[in-house]
């Protein structure tokens, strides 16, 4: 492993060279537009050379959030849609919009409350408490949409109208549903042909405009995978993106989905958090909301767990159909996020474990995204298996929160002596480190850095 002085240097100099209209963008190339979980890594990072930066970076993000309090998952400013927006999300005319602002109609894991704790802490006082008070509003009124727009169930767990909004495009659970909900559409001929003609729209846009100008298929999503989300998309944009009218058509799939509603929680004691800084009557959180964190606490403990005694193996926490109310037991780097949260202490010691066992996500490159013993494990197939900086910087924190210090130093210095380091590259291969996707991600680099600290 090379110095942590060298890695800082190339993790800063990605960062400065993804600097795009005053803020960081993942790849300024193929990603020239801010993502919200990317940016809350991005800023958090950041926070370590310029916590004013990193502080700007947030309020931008934030500043793109819908009237509703929809914070969506990227965002640019502009007053022109491009085609995504244009053709795709179909979003350019959307009354919620904010004035100046392109953006999907879609959230993804509210990882930026977190963030912006953080980022705080490196502020001196006063600036610190400023920095919340232009923060706090619009978290709350975010945390508030999750909790009231987004629960479709009496126990309060938030429900996803798209797999983007997992964080985790083609992970097994979605990937699945959409296969089902949608296969009937391909049975007939003119099905067939239907869907030929969409998967070359699809490739063609993907080969130059998106995510395949740069990058081959194979580390990416396939074109099924693609597809079943534009039906996805279709259908929930149809709809305005309103949950209350999406809910009561029956063939549209929703998930309850175990990654995003552990990071809310953990969002939620982070947004608790800055209240109690400010301590202030204007920015205190009401009792109805604390209910409602406190419900989805509880829900994610009593509905999204999963354990039978004859099949100890299966043990571990689970995305439900939120039709349903059925586990949907495929399990994933996102059943361990729940170590971000405060759960039953021998849940966590399970959840220990299984992060530990060398035939799920214990690799020379940690994590894989699918446990290495799962039947939908593949080692370059995006979502389906490959190591990215998302999870390691949720885990690599919940680590640290339960004082597993130990353990997270071990294996932050596997993350950064990786072989693909020098590359920051977007994803790698967890078996072989071979480096995936795109290079100079920013999340990556912002995550180098912060690694770099607990060591």
């Amino acid at each position: 492993m090379d110095s942590l002085e060298a890695i800082q240097d190339r993790s800063e100099a990605v960062l400065a060279h993804n600097r795009l209209h005053g803020v960081t963008v993942p790849n300024r190339d193929i990603f020239p537009k801010q993502f919200s979980w990317d940016t809350a890594i991005i800023a958090e990072g950041i926070a370590t050379l310029d916590p004013y930066q990193a502080a700007h970076e947030i309020q931008t993000m934030l500043s793109s959030m819908w009237r509703n309090g929809m914070l969506p998952n990227e965002a640019r400013i502009s007053d022109e849609p491009d085609v995504s927006e244009k053709y795709i999300f179909r979003t350019a005319k959307h009354p919620q919009k904010p004035k100046g602002y392109q953006t999907s109609g879609i959230v993804q894991p509210p990882l930026l409350t977190a963030a912006a704790l953080e980022v705080g802490k490196r502020l001196p006082t006063q600036d610190r408490i400023e920095f919340y008070k232009s923060i706090f509003h619009p978290l709350k009124k975010h945390h508030q949409y999750l909790l009231n727009q987004r629960v479709v169930n009496d126990d309060g767990l938030v429900a996803l109208m798209h797999p983007y909004e997992s964080g985790m495009d083609n992970t097994p659970p979605w990937r699945e549903t959409l296969f089902i909900a949608y296969s009937a559409q391909h049975e007939t001929a003119w099905g067939a042909l239907k869907e030929q003609l969409g998967k070359f729209a699809i490739s063609g846009y993907r080969h130059f405009l998106g995510d395949l100008k740069e990058i081959s298929i194979q580390e990416r999503s396939d074109n099924d995978d693609v597809i079943t989300s534009f039906y996805q998309t279709r259908k929930i944009s149809g709809y305005g993106y309103d949950m209350a009218k999406i809910i009561e058509d029956p063939a549209i799939p929703l998930i309850e989905d175990v990654g995003f509603n552990a990071v809310l929680d953990a969002a939620n004691s982070a947004l608790v958090e800055i209240s109690d800084d400010l301590f202030d009557p204007l920015f205190q959180i009401d009792i109805d909301l604390r209910i409602k964190m406190a419900r989805l606490h509880t829900a994610i403990e009593t509905k999204l767990w999963h354990e039978d005694p004859q099949k100890p193996h299966e043990s571990g926490y689970y995305s439900r159909d939120a039709r349903t109310g059925q586990l949907i037991l495929l399990p994933t780097i996102a059943s361990l996020y729940p170590l971000a949260t405060d759960i039953a202490e021998d849940r966590q010691k399970h959840l220990l474990g299984t992060l530990s066992d060398i035939n799920k996500f214990n690799t020379k490159n940690p994590f894989p995204s699918v446990p290495i013993d799962s039947d939908h494990f593949h080692p370059t197939a995006y979502w389906r298996g490959v190591a990215w900086p998302f999870p390691r910087y949720i885990i690599e924190k919940g680590l640290m929160r339960i004082d597993h210090i130990d353990l997270a130093q071990e294996i932050g210095l596997r993350i950064l002596g990786r072989s693909a380091e020098k590359e920051k590259s977007e994803y790698e291969n967890p078996l072989s480190g071979t480096p995936l996707g795109c290079r100079n991600f920013s999340p990556t680099a912002a995550l180098d850095l912060l690694l770099c600290e607990i060591l």
